[in-house]
């Protein structure tokens, strides 16, 4: 499979989703707002984008999963990184969900389900 590098994908996924606006000629200040709308609460700046999208550095590790949930996992392989295992994002998509006092007795009663089925 070959793998497009991130500073095409990364313009190809601006295209995509210009093509979508009402207004054309959208700019990448614009599509860094709609990359800022994530559950990571990571913002992208137009200044950090503009560095990606002329080749000069690939995104820091903390920026790849908000990217993901608006461009899709591709985008971990045009980082060639291991793409992350759903379940476990979904554990912690949960988690979140908690509330404080409960996490610990949750997190204690994992531990002993863990103990019983896997150190025996």
């Amino acid at each position: 499979m070959t793998v497009k590098p991130f500073d095409k994908y990364l313009f190809d996924a601006f295209l995509e989703w210009e093509k979508k606006q009402p207004k054309r000629r959208s700019s990448y200040a614009k599509f860094c707002e709609y990359l800022s709308i994530n559950t990571h609460q990571i913002t992208i700046t137009p200044q950090v984008f503009n560095n990606w999208i002329n080749g000069r550095y690939k995104p820091d590790l903390k920026y790849v999963p908000p990217l993901a949930e608006k461009l899709g996992e591709e985008i971990y392989d045009t980082l060639e990184l291991d793409r992350p295992d759903r379940r476990l994002s979904e554990i912690k998509a949960r988690y979140e969900d908690i509330p404080d006092p409960q996490k610990d007795t949750y997190y204690q009663d994992f531990l002993t389900w863990w103990d019983k089925w896997f150190k025996e």
